[in-house]
């Protein structure tokens, strides 16, 4: 019974570390995302525009996780919705981030991360 009890407990254990590990790694994409040129070129007026329209302001979000593969959305948020406004992919196997065209991939709108970046986010997955 002890022998389960340990394995239980270490089992559970490792558990709950790889989801704090996914969190820490998740708040360091997105906090690498919102600080590119290109997102904060589009959302240097949002805080005043969203709140000017009743909204309460906006925030990034994950829509999902592939290994070594990010999905966030930019998120308008307002008390009767939430709007997805522009979604993200970051990608370590390409080390390819862009904007993400929902008309046509073709217009797939690339983003500029640093090395030092890819590098923390690499560091971060293993």
């Amino acid at each position: 019974m002890k022998k389960i009890l340990i394995f239980g407990l270490t089992f559970f254990g490792l558990i709950a570390l790889n989801a704090q590990n996914n969190e820490k790694c998740e708040l360091i994409a997105a906090n690498i995302l919102s600080d590119t040129p290109h997102v904060k070129e589009l959302t240097k007026d949002w805080d005043r525009l969203i709140k000017e329209n009743g909204g309460t302001g906006y925030g990034i979000q994950f829509y999902g996780e592939e290994k070594d593969i990010y999905k966030l959305v930019l998120v308008q948020h307002y008390p009767d919705r939430d709007y997805n406004a522009n979604w993200f992919t970051i990608d370590l196997n390409t080390k390819e981030a862009f904007e993400e065209s929902m008309a046509d991939p073709m217009y797939n709108k690339n983003l500029q991360i640093s090395k030092k970046d890819w590098k923390k986010l690499e560091k971060c997955n293993k």
